[in-house]
C-alpha cells in the first residue's frame, strides 16, 4: 500500500497537492524535460556529422518512437502486474544509467551509439507511462482523477517544449552546426 492510499479499498485518498501526486508531477516533468532536451539535441548532433545529416530527423523519431510500438502490451502488463512505485523508482534509476551511456557516447564521438541511447530512452519512457498513469487512481481521491491527468499532461506539454528548446540553445551553445563534424574524434 502507498501513501495516501485508502487501506480498504486501494482507492487514493490524497488531494491534488499531496506529496505523492506532487512527486509523480515532479517526475514526470523532469523525466519529459530530459526526454526531449536530450533527443533534440541528439538530432541536431546527429544533422552535423556527414554520416547522417538529413536523414536525422527521422532517425531520431524512430529511434524514440519505436520503443513505445514495441513494448506497449509489455509495459501495460509490468503496470498492473508490479508495484508502480516500483516500476517507476527503475524506470528512473534507468535513465541516469541510459544518460550516462549517452554522455560517454559523445565524448568518443559514436553517433551510432548516441542514437541507441535516444532508442533506448524511448524504451524507458514506453516502461514509464503506464505505471505513471495507474500511480494517479491509487494517489489520489476518485473525484480528483480528471484533475490529476489534466495536471499530468500539462506538466507533460510544457516541460515537453521547454526540452525541445533546451536541446536547441544546447546545441547552438556548443557550436553544433549542421555540415560541422568537428565533435567527432579522428
Amino acid at each position: 500500500m502507498t501513501a495516501g492510499q485508502d487501506e480498504h479499498s486501494g482507492r487514493g485518498t490524497g488531494g491534488l497537492g499531496s506529496r505523492s501526486f506532487v512527486a509523480l508531477l515532479v517526475t514526470q516533468g523532469l523525466g519529459s524535460l530530459n526526454d526531449n532536451l536530450f533527443r533534440w539535441f541528439c538530432v541536431l548532433l546527429g544533422m552535423s556529422t556527414p554520416t547522417l545529416g538529413e536523414a536525422t530527423m527521422s532517425l531520431g523519431l524512430i529511434c524514440f518512437t519505436t520503443p513505445y510500438l514495441l513494448l506497449a502490451s509489455y509495459s501495460a502488463y509490468v503496470g498492473d502486474r508490479f508495484s508502480k512505485r516500483r516500476t517507476i523508482v527503475v524506470c528512473k534509476m534507468a535513465e541516469i544509467l541510459i544518460m550516462l551511456l549517452a554522455v560517454g557516447a559523445m565524448a568518443m564521438g559514436n553517433i551510432y551509439l548516441v542514437f541507441l541511447a535516444v532508442f533506448l530512452m524511448g524504451s524507458q519512457s514506453a516502461m514509464f507511462g503506464p505505471a505513471k498513469f495507474g500511480a494517479i487512481p491509487e494517489i489520489v481521491r476518485a473525484e480528483k482523477i480528471s484533475s490529476a491527468n489534466g495536471l499530468l499532461q500539462m506538466v507533460t506539454t510544457a516541460a515537453s517544449a521547454l526540452g525541445m528548446f533546451v536541446g536547441f540553445v544546447l546545441a547552438a551553445q556548443a557550436g553544433i552546426k549542421q555540415d560541422d563534424p568537428s565533435w567527432l574524434q579522428d
